[in-house]
């Protein structure tokens, strides 16, 4: 059973997030998730405030999932900053790679009216951030995600989605 989430598709059983019209990205769900939801305990306000970030924020994922993104993960950030609600972020094995991705994600974010406010590093291609001020997307050349590991910075904010193994997009 899937529905639809301002353009996200979301599996209820499986917990998998892909794109309307397109199966889980690239092979079978891992283990069973819960469905899409916010993570960590806000008030009801709070989470109808984060919903439509929370929803762009997984279709950037899902677009970085589509291009082969590895490890992809979406933080929730809202309770430490007030800035942004999201961090996605995830790597490219090469700096084409990396372009690649942050092409599909603007592609993608562009269709659901949302454009970044801000970009940083596309001329080097090492990290690339776009800023869509709600939610910001982190494309990393493995080699700088390991250095910088932001995970470890922020490894006390709840983990909304993650790929798997097989590289599926997972809900938390």
């Amino acid at each position: 059973m899937t529905t639809q989430n301002n353009g996200v598709r979301v599996s209820q059983r499986m917990g998998t997030v892909g794109e309307p019209g397109r199966g889980a990205h690239r092979g079978s769900p891992g283990p069973p998730g819960r469905p899409l939801q916010v993570a960590g305990s806000h008030r009801r306000s709070k989470e109808h405030h984060l919903r439509p970030s929370l929803d762009h924020a997984l279709a950037a994922a899902a677009a970085a999932s589509s291009k082969q993104a590895q490890d992809i993960c979406v933080l929730d950030v809202s309770e430490p900053l007030v800035i942004s609600d999201y961090f996605v972020i995830c790597s490219g094995g090469s700096d084409r790679h990396v372009r690649a991705i942050v092409e599909e994600v603007e592609r993608v974010c562009r269709g659901r009216g949302v454009r970044p406010t801000h970009r940083e590093g596309a001329q080097a291609a090492r990290w690339i951030l776009l800023d869509f001020t709600d939610f910001v997307v982190h494309v990393f050349l493995e080699e700088e995600r390991e250095f910088y590991n932001l995970e470890r910075l922020w490894q006390d904010v709840p983990v909304v989605a993650r790929s798997d193994d097989l590289g599926s997009l997972v809900t938390a």
